[in-house]
């Protein structure tokens, strides 16, 4: 009884251990070193005029978007509600939306998917993209939390349990969110905001 016993303690120690070593690959930080360092101060000319900038700066607006609608000869397991939804139609073209906003002193990045959601990662793969190409302080990534775009978050595979994560999918998405961005800032003109109540 007792040789049975210190077996059964040493494999559910190996499982137990296994168990971690999985948990802990999974919740690794996949961009060592990231840091985000972002400062909008006025410019210096302002300082010295008390904190308003001595000649009005120019907007400019850029706008762009690119499709992101997956290639359905895959499976496309569908975010939301429930497992084992899996695509059998596209009814709409899902997108990847982007403004950008350039005061003359700061450029603001603002990019909505389609789909139900993006991990940080993600983020950050998008902010780097987009970072290689152009000159932007700041990339604001988010997304229209729809229940039938494909899985980018790994919640609903054929079951519960299973990743429903396309990988070559959310490549894709990363690289048509910068390419988005990208774009937008290439397409900068003057523009004017006016608010109405």
């Amino acid at each position: 009884m007792g040789v049975i016993l210190r077996r059964a303690a040493f494999v559910v120690l190996v499982l137990l251990v296994a168990a971690a070593g999985w948990v802990a690959y999974h919740l690794r930080d996949r961009h060592p070193g990231y840091a985000l360092d972002l400062c909008l101060a006025p410019p210096p000319d302002a300082a010295a005029s008390g904190g308003v900038a001595a000649a009005p700066s120019r907007l400019r607006a850029g706008f762009a978007r690119e499709v992101i609608t997956p290639d359905l000869s895959r499976t496309v397991w569908l975010a939301g509600f429930a497992n084992g939804r899996r695509a059998t139609a596209i009814h709409d073209d899902l997108w990847a939306v982007a403004a950008v906003l350039d005061d003359g002193t700061h450029t603001l990045a603002v990019v909505a998917l389609d789909a139900i959601g993006l991990f940080h990662d993600d983020v950050i793969e998008i902010r780097r993209k987009v970072e290689a190409a152009v000159a932007i302080d700041y990339v604001v990534v988010t997304s229209t939390h729809n229940h039938s775009t494909p899985d980018l978050m790994g919640l609903w595979g054929r079951r519960t349990g299973f990743r429903g994560v396309d990988d070559r999918y959310r490549d894709f998405v990363i690289a048509r969110a910068a390419r988005a961005v990208v774009s937008g800032a290439a397409a900068r003109r003057p523009a004017q905001l006016s608010l109405r109540a």
